[in-house]
């Protein structure tokens, strides 16, 4: 669990099981539970200052980039300022964010370069490959998050 600009991030794992990702999830998928848990799935923009992107040589050594499997929950030690472990590497997460018919997916997976950490990826959202998994995060009660990081659908993708 980790705490970003008003908003609270929890792995929508736990109820699944503590030890491992949930994986293999589409984006519909992912956001019914998201709203069955009473969270949202982290805009691209939520889930870039989770990352804190631009502290990729202090995240990726120490994370599931490893080309072997999928890791347990924390079972890699990259874990970003705001105390969120497996942002990196591991599974990709799915955002809320679309562009035309297909939704974006960060992080990079284990069977991925590391360099995809950084790159977002569209992907259609129907799409349930086993690198594929889902966090959510939730507005802290009282707290007032800028409306273009928690509330914004759409984006275009970067060149």
């Amino acid at each position: 669990m980790g705490f970003v600009n008003g908003c609270e991030t929890i792995t929508c794992s736990e109820p699944f099981t503590k030890s491992i990702n949930r994986d293999a999830v589409s984006w519909y998928e992912a956001e019914a539970y998201a709203e069955y848990a009473g969270k949202n799935l982290p805009t691209i923009y939520e889930w870039r200052n989770a990352a804190r992107k631009h502290d990729f040589a202090d995240i990726v050594p120490m994370s599931n980039f490893s080309g072997k499997s999928l890791a347990g929950v924390g079972q890699y030690q990259g874990i970003s300022p705001y105390g969120t472990y497996d942002l990196a590497g591991n599974a990709k997460e799915w955002c809320l964010n679309a562009t035309g018919n297909k939704r974006f997916i960060l992080g990079g997976a284990w069977n991925e370069p590391s360099y995809t950490f950084n790159i977002p990826d569209a992907q259609s959202p129907f799409d349930r490959a086993t690198t594929y998994g889902f966090r959510c995060v939730k507005v802290l009660q009282g707290a007032k998050p800028p409306s273009v990081v928690c509330h914004l659908s759409t984006v275009e993708p970067e060149p």
